[in-house]
């Protein structure tokens, strides 16, 4: 059995894990600290005490590595966070210099990336397929995977946040304007909030989720047209709001699709720390 120690590094919390066979088999999280100081003790002494727990309660199972996922873009070979909009301080950062203490070999990539390789290896159906990953969360981010194998370019693919909405706007800042105007409306603090409201049949909740549905909609149709994967699975914050956020996504590529001929299969994340689970199964980038 192949063992690996994980980190997930996001905008709001840092996640870990031992990643067993593509089970997770002890995880935490943490808020991600503010500050350089708190956020290297912090990955320092997790990422230690994770491979203290390995050799005492798995002696037998050589950890494989260290797998990291990263908000991008970034250079993966030298393990250098290029930018971070989130994680201010972590900008031209060398994450692999840091966790290079405990003398295992490390693969660090995208978390995008790490998220769509999860999807497309635990999915029988979908290995064989292109597909393509959107977390939406503190930013939007995504992967594309064909036939089970990254596609990376050169550290910028799958960027799909920062494709253009419109001339002020890209689709993350669009995405995180309607986010906040309802948030501001309905006095909440979060999505969250809203998709509570919305179960409780809040006309105007149902309405913020009925843009949110027809703005990712128009992000898979942009998608559509560059990459045109047979699968696109959409995970993070927004995707435990599937139901209320399906049909206005699908009708709106429906519509928008004009020169769209075959249409993917849209389909809800399923899989419990999916990132934890893509760190484990890279191979190198």
């Amino acid at each position: 059995m192949s063992v690996s120690v994980c980190i997930d590094i996001g905008g709001t919390d840092i996640k870990f894990g031992v990643v067993m066979d593509c089970k997770v088999i002890k995880s935490m999280f943490y808020p991600t600290p503010k500050e350089k100081d708190g956020f290297e003790e912090l990955i320092l002494s997790k990422t230690r005490e994770l491979i203290v727990f390995c050799e005492k309660e798995y002696p037998r199972h050589k950890i494989k590595h260290i797998g990291i996922a990263c908000p991008g873009p970034a250079d993966y070979k030298k393990g250098i966070i290029k930018e971070t909009p989130n994680i201010i301080f972590a900008r031209n950062y060398n994450l692999v210099k840091l966790v290079s203490i405990f003398k295992y070999p490390i693969k660090m990539d995208n978390d995008g990336n790490c998220f769509t390789l999860a999807n497309a290896i635990m999915n029988k159906d979908w290995q064989n397929q292109n597909l393509l990953g959107i977390v939406i969360g503190t930013g939007i981010g995504g992967g594309f995977c064909s036939n089970g194998i990254l596609y990376r370019g050169l550290g910028n693919a799958c960027e799909i946040g920062h494709l253009r909405y419109n001339d002020e706007n890209d689709y993350e800042e669009q995405y995180h304007k309607i986010v906040e105007k309802y948030t501001k409306e309905l006095n909440v603090e979060s999505l969250a909030g809203i998709a509570n409201l919305c179960r409780k049949k809040n006309d105007q909740a149902i309405v913020a989720f009925k843009e949110i549905g027809k703005h990712i909609g128009l992000l898979c149709r942009e998608i559509v047209l560059t990459y045109d994967p047979g699968i696109i699975v959409i995970g993070g914050k927004v995707s435990l709001s599937w139901s209320f956020i399906k049909k206005d996504l699908q009708d709106t590529l429906k519509e928008k699709k004009g020169i769209i001929y075959h249409l993917p299969q849209i389909a809800r994340n399923t899989i419990p720390h999916a990132n934890l689970i893509g760190a484990s199964l890279l191979n190198g980038a």
